[in-house]
């Protein structure tokens, strides 16, 4: 049984993880896209100038570029256990509420760390101080929604899909 109260301090940590998870990846794809390195994995070489030389702007980068990839595996692996319980959380929000907004307004802001404009484009189809405003109350309704569904154990169930089960009957 799951059981964890999902309230808006926890909800916003994971979205500050999130936002910066988003900015490491923005930045690391501005240094390969600057300096036109290849898109690979550069933790797997050992980037050296010899002869004591300083080192060229493409090896900094290169160094750069590591360092980037090892954050933004370090926040991966931290922000995705959670990720999928919150989603579990979300989900449920769904299916409790008459709304759709209500789940699509926590996924996009908390989840996918987007910014209240942004949400409520994607909500609304436009971003004008009134849709923004509309998003803020919806995803405080959502707010009490979800803690209201969170605060009682559920089981997680596994579902199997139509096309299996079939096969098995």
């Amino acid at each position: 049984m799951y059981w964890k109260i999902i309230r808006k301090d926890r909800l916003n940590q994971y979205r500050n993880k999130v936002c910066q998870l988003n900015f490491l990846k923005e930045k690391k794809n501005e240094i390969l896209n600057r300096y036109g390195l290849q898109a690979y994995d550069y933790s797997k070489i050992k980037v050296m100038s010899g002869n004591g030389r300083r080192m060229t702007e493409q090896e900094r980068a290169a160094i750069n570029v590591e360092r980037y990839n090892k954050k933004i595996n370090e926040l991966e692996a931290e922000i995705t256990p959670e990720r999928k319980e919150l989603a579990t959380q979300i989900t449920r929000v769904d299916s409790a509420s008459n709304n759709w907004r209500h789940a699509e307004a926590l996924r996009s802001y908390y989840l996918e760390g987007a910014s209240k404009a942004e949400a409520a484009y994607s909500l609304y189809g436009d971003n004008d101080k009134q849709n923004i405003k509309n998003f803020s109350e919806i995803l405080n309704t959502a707010l009490e929604i979800l803690e209201s569904v969170s605060s009682t154990p559920f089981v997680q169930i596994e579902q199997i899909p139509l096309e299996v089960w079939n096969e098995r009957v």
